[in-house]
């Protein structure tokens, strides 16, 4: 019993509700229990125990793996047909964090479970075939040579081979994409408010660039297929969102990137990279791909019944709706055309306040100007381009390629680790 008094008082402690409210924010009375990435954080010295290490039990990776490699090529069969099919989800966060161990550690997993190291190195091969061809192949080359010298019972690697060997034939990058400031592949949209732009570096020459100005102009970086638009400071990122295509409609690239004027700070920066990198060499070819960590719980409310009403007025009631955090994603051009102009005409003007809606501002929670309306957006976006209500989570979605389905899975260690922010982080950037 004082053990059980101990952990509950310690859950009360930490419990919090993570959100994009500013420190001290309450939500009003019967919202509370919306907002929906409610995470508790424990700490094990606040419950009485000694600190935890990190732990990767070997076989509930090869577990995990086996089981993905059994199921894959049924899920990936029925995938368009049954969006929400709940496939095994891959290890590759496990994978990828494997591959980040120092040097000496591989040596040890070569002479004490080469199983671990080596699958991870395939599963991570066939990811980077979309987005870095070359490096997917020395990746492989090293873990066919390695598994060919080592015994290695019971980790089923000719499965690794055959389907780094399948995607590698089947993956065509599309070729006469066109490239320029006058039509492009693909477009990056940002909603931006005095984030530092200099990440767009990257994007120059590949992409046409549209900023659009939230909150004045500010000095941006010098690139070559840069515009700039002024908008009110409204209804955060979704005003950005909904104006561009409003404006562009006739004018959309085949894949368009929705993004905030710092991605990373929701977005795992490994997932953008190599989509951004399946984009550049043409192989890339999602409908819609959300690009952020945190999850909401499917949930329903009034609010969103009333805009979905709004938006979409006799089209059946969804049951619930679940999707990522705080709206960053892509989206090709065939799942924009699918709604008429006039659709993200009435969005803009709902966000800016020209249309009625019945939930319009918490400012109990969050005053910042018409920020509630554009939050309801993050439970819609995903709607409004063709997904169901419930988007499927990413690491069980056999509809997305192998780097595509990186995510927050019980038995991924260390949670939300992402290998290329964590490069910064030791390198003191």
């Amino acid at each position: 019993m004082i053990i059980t008094a101990r952990l509950v008082a310690a859950v009360t402690l930490v419990a919090r509700l993570a959100s994009e409210a500013p420190p001290g924010a309450v939500p009003s009375k019967g919202t509370d229990s919306f907002f929906a990435d409610y995470e508790l954080q424990l700490s094990p010295a606040q419950a009485g125990a000694s600190p935890l290490l990190w732990r990767l039990p070997a076989w509930r990776f090869q577990q995990e793996l086996l089981a993905f490699y059994g199921w894959r090529e049924d899920c990936d069969k029925s995938a368009t047909l049954r969006p929400g099919l709940p496939c095994p989800a891959p290890p590759l966060n496990t994978a990828l964090f494997v591959l980040q161990l120092p040097e000496e550690m591989h040596q040890q997993m070569l002479k004490e479970c080469p199983g671990l190291l080596l699958s991870s190195m395939l599963l991570t091969a066939e990811a980077r075939l979309h987005s870095d061809r070359e490096s997917a192949h020395a990746l492989f080359a090293q873990a066919d040579l390695l598994r060919r010298r080592i015994s290695v019972p019971g980790w089923s690697l000719e499965l690794g081979v055959r389907w780094f060997t399948t995607i590698n034939q089947t993956l065509s990058p599309e070729l006469g994409m066109a490239s320029g400031c006058t039509s492009s592949a693909f477009d990056i949209v940002v909603a931006h408010c005095t984030e530092d732009l200099a990440w767009l570096k990257k994007m120059d020459g590949t992409a046409r660039i549209w900023v659009y100005e939230k909150c004045g102009r500010s000095v941006l970086p010098e690139l070559s297929c840069l515009t700039v638009e002024i908008l009110p400071n409204l209804a955060m990122e979704s005003l950005a969102y909904a104006t561009h295509v409003l404006r562009r409609y006739d004018d959309i690239a085949k894949f368009t990137i929705f993004v905030q004027g710092n991605p990373h700070e929701h977005a795992s920066q490994t997932l953008f990279e190599d989509a951004l990198g399946s984009l550049k060499a043409g192989t890339y070819n999602v409908p819609f791909l959300h690009l952020n960590a945190r999850r909401f719980l499917s949930t329903t409310s009034f609010c969103l019944q009333d805009l979905h009403k709004r938006l979409f007025k006799s089209d059946p009631m969804p049951d619930k709706f679940g999707s990522y955090c705080c709206s960053q994603f892509v989206v090709r051009r065939d799942r924009i055309h699918r709604q008429p102009r006039d659709l993200f005409d009435r969005i803009t003007k709902l966000l800016l306040g020209k249309l009625p809606l019945s939930c319009v501002q918490d400012v109990k929670y969050d005053d910042r100007p018409r920020i509630a309306v554009s939050a309801l957006f993050e439970h819609m976006w995903h709607v409004v381009f063709g997904e169901e209500a419930v988007l499927p989570p990413r690491s069980g979605d056999a509809r997305l390629p192998l780097f595509a389905r990186v995510d927050v899975a019980m038995g991924e260690l260390p949670d939300l680790y992402d290998p290329v922010q964590e490069a910064e982080r030791n390198n003191g950037r």
